[in-house]
């Protein structure tokens, strides 16, 4: 791997520019970037080149939407000519927040649009909802299952009440025919 940073410029299928200065370019890995709408977070890869130190850095990315913050939980820093990395990794998994006008921002915002977060977003609140209501109206409908069974064990006791004294009310007259008789 002579470069990574070359085979950015020449894979423009995988590696999407971010942005560049004097000094570096930065690009977001479109085929390891991944979105979950349940945390509203996503992964990814991003590659920064340094060329005036013959060096790239890669560092996986985590975003949290919700909050706005972002974190760097591995970084890997490698020369030119040289697929290992020449700095053992770190890792940080502290989130901080993404300050305007940055690198951050600009990852959360091409992020965003490289995973389609704001419709899969939608989709998903759209899906929890619907299970929302589909929830509900399972909770109503055995609410009013219980009401009927309560109402129709309440009319059968009734008309056992009823049958009852029917055929009390009925004892009682052929007991006073029998006396009388």
């Amino acid at each position: 791997m002579l470069s990574s940073i070359a085979f950015a410029e020449e894979n423009n299928s995988r590696w999407f520019w971010i942005n560049s200065t004097d000094t570096r370019t930065a690009y977001i890995d479109k085929e390891t970037i991944t979105y979950d709408p349940a945390k509203d977070m996503v992964d990814l890869w991003e590659i920064i080149n340094i060329p005036g130190e013959q060096k790239y850095i890669k560092i996986k990315v985590a975003i949290d939407y919700k909050r706005n913050m972002l974190a760097e939980k591995s970084t890997f820093i490698y020369n030119y000519n040289d697929d290992t990395p020449v700095q053992d990794p770190y890792i940080t998994t502290a989130f901080c927040p993404i300050i305007p006008d940055t690198i951050g921002e600009l990852l959360r915002d091409r992020a965003a649009e490289l995973t389609g977060r704001d419709e899969k977003l939608a989709e998903y609140n759209k899906q929890q909802q619907n299970i929302k209501e589909q929830k509900e109206k399972e909770k109503q409908e055995q609410a009013e299952q219980k009401e009927k069974a309560i109402e129709e064990q309440k009319k059968a006791h009734e008309e056992a009440i009823k049958k009852a004294e029917r055929k009390t009310n009925v004892n009682t007259a052929i007991g006073i025919l029998g006396s009388l008789f």
